[in-house]
């Protein structure tokens, strides 16, 4: 839904979305769908709460990538990134003590190598360059990982854990990977429109 959010939010903003990238939002919709379905998700078996939570978490998500360009911030985007996460630590400290969690320390190795995997990639290297690409790549293409995140697990688990592939997840990647070619040429064509456009500026200066 993050596409979606930041299309909205946009559009409130007096910014309107080009029909190429609306398009893209939509077919990505229909290929998550698409996804979602085959995999033998149905709304019977969703819980209804954690549903909620997912969509307001995308909500946010959105909204904080689309308002990060328009406040002030750091310079430099690693710093800015280190506040962020460093506040969603705590964050997330207060809600442990809030809802009554507890930490034994009774843990496998295995999930302390999980959890190392999603600080060190998940966190300081993924949130980081998300945060980069932010300042250096327009919003609705940077948005777009959310749409190619799903066909990326569907590969590792049929890679890793030997998950099937059927022929209705590869529809769905393909039509979402279309979606991502469509955003990527919207944000492609109006560059290369004003490349022309100076151009044939400088052109008419030397002729002038």
């Amino acid at each position: 839904m993050v596409p979606v959010w930041i299309c909205i939010y946009r559009a409130l903003s007096g910014e309107r979305p080009r029909p190429l990238e609306l398009a893209g939002v939509g077919v990505g919709l229909v290929g998550l769908a698409v996804l979602l379905l085959s995999a033998g998700s149905t709304g019977s078996n969703l819980p209804l709460v954690g549903m909620g939570v997912i969509v307001l978490s995308s909500l946010s998500w959105s909204f904080g990538s689309w308002v990060q360009p328009r406040i002030p911030l750091p310079r430099d985007v690693y710093v800015s990134a280190m506040y962020q996460l460093v506040a969603a630590g705590v964050a997330m400290l207060l809600a442990s003590v809030v809802t009554g969690e507890r930490f034994s320390g009774d843990v496998g190795l295995r999930a302390w190598g999980a959890f190392g995997y999603l600080v060190v990639f998940g966190s300081i290297v993924g949130f980081t360059a998300y945060a980069w690409l932010l300042v250096h790549a327009p919003l609705p293409l940077v948005a777009t990982h959310t749409y190619v995140n799903p066909v990326v697990a569907v590969a590792l688990g049929a890679v890793v854990l030997s998950e099937p592939v059927t022929p209705a997840l590869v529809v769905g990647g393909v039509v979402v990977l279309l979606s991502v070619v469509l955003v990527v040429s919207a944000q492609a064509r109006p560059r290369g429109l004003r490349a022309a456009d100076r151009s044939g500026e400088a052109t008419t200066m030397v002729r002038d």
